[in-house]
């Protein structure tokens, strides 16, 4: 999609922008499907635009500060990590090693959110992965 400067746009033209260009959209969101206790978990994504029902990458996605909350059998209300912030293109990328647990197997989901903005509605997204504490 090409995006016309804002200056670019007739008034009424841009008043509709604003409104057609409002939710971010976590386009790819991984993580590796399984992982063994103590083994680092590295996962990706890249926050898009959804415009018209349509999704794009966007020209603002670039440099955008994402939180990030993990989820597992020690921390069942959820942990705060690190934020990570978007590169040029809208994606991102954290690596995280979950701690031990005393069971055989449990379920650590990632949860990562953007706030918004004064334009643009917040999101969040979320992955899986099943970690095998017992080794095997």
């Amino acid at each position: 999609m090409d995006w016309p400067a804002a200056g670019n746009l007739s008034p009424r033209r841009a008043l509709c922008r604003k409104y057609e260009v409002s939710r971010w959209w976590w386009g790819q969101f991984t993580g590796p499907p399984t992982a063994k206790r103590g083994q680092a978990i590295t996962i990706t994504g890249n926050l898009s635009i959804t415009a018209n029902g349509i999704l794009y990458s966007s020209p603002y996605a670039s440099g955008q500060t994402l939180a990030v909350t993990r989820f597992d059998p020690a921390h069942p209300n959820g942990v705060a990590l690190p934020h990570v912030t978007t590169a040029a293109d809208g994606s991102f990328s954290f690596t995280d090693t979950p701690p031990k647990a005393n069971m055989d197997t449990g379920t650590v989901t990632y949860q990562v959110s953007y706030a918004g903005d004064a334009h643009l509605s917040a999101s969040t997204g979320s992955t899986s992965v099943t970690v095998h504490y017992n080794g095997s």
